[in-house]
């Protein structure tokens, strides 16, 4: 029950919203999806994005899009956060909220934001999870993930909790 639009051209990959709106206006409307996933959200941009003006005008113009026809419609947005260690360390703890990338505009239109991080980095085979912020209900306690694939089935892959991790210790390595 998922359609996916795909990278056919070099072209397909720059949705900017301010060009392509009438063309993801069209693909929502002819769908009618119950949630519309932007990633990533650089990806739908126009602007500067470490800029709140630009930031700003873009979620509510994605926003705007996905909930046309159907205000209960959910706008998904997946967007990246800091690189590195000081990047992932931002999933959990104090800085939960500013994990994303111009995080105040993030922080002040979104419901809820989930914190994806690698607990290492050499690979995103395993993964901390943390809710950055929930404004309907409370928010989880952190997690671990790991990348589960199963011989013989290619392609199947199903990331699977990491029972008893530690994600304090995590933090303090």
């Amino acid at each position: 029950n998922m359609i996916q639009h795909t990278l056919e051209t070099d072209e397909d990959e720059l949705l900017q919203v301010e060009v392509a709106a009438p063309l993801i206006a069209a693909g929502i409307a002819d769908r009618k999806p119950d949630v519309v996933v932007v990633d990533p959200l650089k990806d739908f941009t126009f602007g500067d994005l470490n800029q709140d003006r630009d930031m700003l005008a873009v979620v509510q113009e994605l926003k705007r899009l996905a909930k046309a026809g159907d205000p209960k419609r959910v706008p998904f947005f997946l967007h990246h956060a800091i690189t590195g260690k000081m990047g992932a360390l931002r999933a959990v703890g104090h800085d939960r909220a500013s994990f994303g990338r111009n995080s105040k505009v993030l922080l002040a239109t979104m419901r809820a934001q989930i914190n994806v991080a690698p607990i290492d980095g050499e690979n995103n085979d395993r993964l901390i999870v943390s809710c950055g912020k929930n404004n309907n209900g409370r928010e989880f306690k952190p997690f671990a993930v790991e990348l589960n694939t199963l011989p013989g089935t290619p392609g199947y892959m199903i990331y699977e909790l990491i029972p008893g991790f530690d994600v304090e210790r995590w933090k303090e390595e």
